[in-house]
Order: C-alpha cells, then sequence, then structure tokens
C-alpha cells in the first residue's frame, strides 16, 4: 500500500479542490474583464445620439487635437449596457483601467495616434446628471464605489508630476528595466536581469548571461527617463444652502490628475464624480501629539477619507442639480 503522506488536499465547504476554486474564479475574473472590454470598445464605437456617433467623433477630434482624454456620460453607458453601469457603479477601481486600455485598443485599431507619440494612455472622464450625494452622507457610502457629489472649493494646490512608471537601472550590469510608480517607489533588491533568482542560481545567474551576479541593492532611480502625469489637491466645502441651520460646513479633499487639473480655482462651483478612497493618516500630526510614537499607536487604525476625481463639473446656476457645464480643458 503505498503512503499518502505529504499528499494533502484542501476542499472548502462548497465541495470540490480550492485549488481548482481559485484557478475557477481567476478564469472567471479574466473572461468578466475581457467581456467588459469587448463591450467598451462597441460602446464607444458604435453609440449614437440622432445618428451621430458621439463618442466616435469625440475620440477622432480630441485625438487629432493631441488630447488624450474621452468623456463617457452615465446614463449613455446605462442605456446602451447595464453590466457597463453596475461595474463602472460598482468596482470603478477595476472597471475605469479596463474602459481606458479598451479606449487605447480602439484607438490603435483605428489609427488614431501619432506613430511617435510618447503617450501611452486615454484617460475616460465620467459625468453623471444625478442628485448628487451629500459630504454630510459620504461617510455611510461604501470604499471604492462611485458617487456624485456637489460643493465650492475652497482651496487648490499646485500642480505636480506623480510617477506613474519608473525607469530603474542596475548599477553593476547597466541593465534597465520599468516598474509602476506611485507615492514611493520601492526599488528590487537583486538584479532582475542578472543573479536575481536567488543563491539557486550560482555565480553565473540564468538571465546573466555567464556574467557574474550583480550585488544587493543595485538599482539607481533614471528620473529623466520616468513617466508622470499631472496631479492636483483639491479641497470642497458644502454648498451654502445645503448646510443645515446651525451647523458648520462639512469638506472633502478630492484629488484630480491629467487632463482634470487646473480647472477650478477657489469659489467655483462644481459637481464631482468620484471614488471613495481612504489613506493612512499621520499619527503625530492629526493627533496633536508631540512625541510622535504614542500618536502614531493610536493612529494606527485612522484612515483619511478623500475622493479620487474622475470627473468634474462646473456649476453655471444656483438653482438646482442639473444645471451644469463641463469644464473647458485649457490646452
Amino acid at each position: 500500500m503505498e503512503s499518502d503522506a505529504g499528499l494533502v488536499q484542501v476542499t472548502n465547504f462548497r465541495g470540490g479542490l480550492a485549488v481548482d476554486n481559485d484557478l475557477d474564479h481567476a478564469e472567471r475574473h479574466s473572461d468578466e474583464a475581457v467581456d467588459l472590454k469587448l463591450i467598451f470598445k462597441e460602446f464607444i464605437e458604435h453609440f449614437r445620439v440622432r445618428n451621430d456617433h458621439l463618442y466616435m467623433a469625440m475620440l477622432r477630434g480630441n485625438l487629432a487635437a493631441g488630447i488624450y482624454f474621452v468623456e463617457v456620460e452615465m446614463s449613455h453607458l446605462q442605456q446602451f449596457s447595464g453590466a457597463l453601469f453596475d461595474a463602472l457603479h460598482t468596482y470603478p477601481t477595476k472597471a475605469l483601467p479596463l474602459f481606458e486600455h479598451a479606449v487605447w485598443e480602439l484607438a490603435q485599431e483605428q489609427r488614431l495616434l501619432p506613430p511617435l507619440g510618447r503617450q501611452n494612455s486615454i484617460q475616460v472622464q465620467i459625468y453623471w446628471s444625478i442628485p448628487p450625494t451629500s459630504l454630510r452622507l459620504l461617510a455611510q457610502a461604501s470604499v471604492a464605489r462611485l458617487v456624485c457629489v456637489s460643493g465650492i472649493v475652497v482651496k487648490v494646490s499646485a500642480c505636480h508630476a506623480r510617477c506613474v512608471r519608473a525607469a530603474i537601472q542596475c548599477t553593476s550590469c547597466s541593465s534597465k528595466t520599468f516598474i509602476n510608480g506611485g507615492r514611493s517607489i520601492d526599488l528590487p533588491p537583486n538584479c532582475l536581469e542578472n543573479g536575481g533568482r536567488g543563491p539557486g542560481a550560482g555565480p553565473a545567474g540564468p538571465g546573466g548571461g555567464g556574467q557574474r551576479r550583480c550585488r544587493p541593492n543595485p538599482y539607481t532611480l533614471l528620473p529623466m527617463e520616468c513617466e508622470y502625469e499631472d496631479q492636483q489637491i483639491i479641497k470642497i466645502q458644502e454648498l451654502p444652502e445645503d448646510v443645515p441651520t446651525g451647523e458648520l460646513p462639512r469638506h472633502v479633499t478630492v484629488v484630480v490628475d491629467r487632463y482634470l487639473v487646473d480647472r477650478v480655482s477657489p469659489g467655483s462651483r462644481v459637481q464631482i464624480a468620484g471614488i471613495v478612497s481612504v489613506q493612512e493618516k499621520r499619527g503625530g500630526i492629526e493627533n496633536g501629539s508631540k512625541g510622535g510614537s504614542k500618536g502614531s499607536r493610536s493612529a494606527a487604525g485612522l484612515r483619511a477619507q478623500y475622493l479620487r476625481c474622475v470627473g468634474l463639473k462646473s456649476i453655471t446656476a444656483q438653482k438646482g442639480w442639473g444645471s451644469v457645464q463641463k469644464c473647458e480643458t485649457k490646452i
């Protein structure tokens, strides 16, 4: 009788192997992503308003003018496909990158992109003509969901560049590669081309071509070869007519990027479509502690709420939520 030692199979409560279930789950999500991209490409290419291909004409015109974005109305998405609307409303952080990649693929298929252009993304801006949610109710909204709010701009920061794709170079073998950027960039501890595969690779790693392994922590950042995007932080406050009697107005921080920057100034009334997000609070600052360590421990679980803007309108009239117009893009 053969021994079964070491052959362990973990099952879930629904039956079947857990590993197979995870693979099926991943494949299902991959298929859903492909389907969403295909449907969104059909939406951009075929959606019509009074026999005019609204979004295809907008895409052609914007790319011809050198501006890489397209403005999408949520009501049009809902008319064309409930799946697109539900995905963007419920999972905007996953759906929006898929939509932007779909638009980029469509532009490549239609040969709308310049042959030597460095731009590698097209921004999808979302506009939602519904009664906006009160800033007082944002705490009840689910994190990472799409919401629509309105307010008056009280503070605007200077525009700054945020690294979205970092170029790094090994100081030992001079190989270059790219990694994802963000608020902080974590450099790989080992060379990815030569000797970055652990001690088992030997003195000549599989990717080293017979050369000696590179030293630990060999990478340096190449700032002039990184890819950046514009980013700006604004703060909006409740409209005066929305503040209950005897209450102080609420405010929220909004992060805008790419073609949404430099569109508003303090005093502007705006309507924003954004994704409810959170970030970690800094212990010593928010808690007013001077020592830092005690305040950091007390604030370890605290998160500050903000909105990641995906669409911005300027309110031109004080009556009614529908009297809005899209801000003009500055080129």
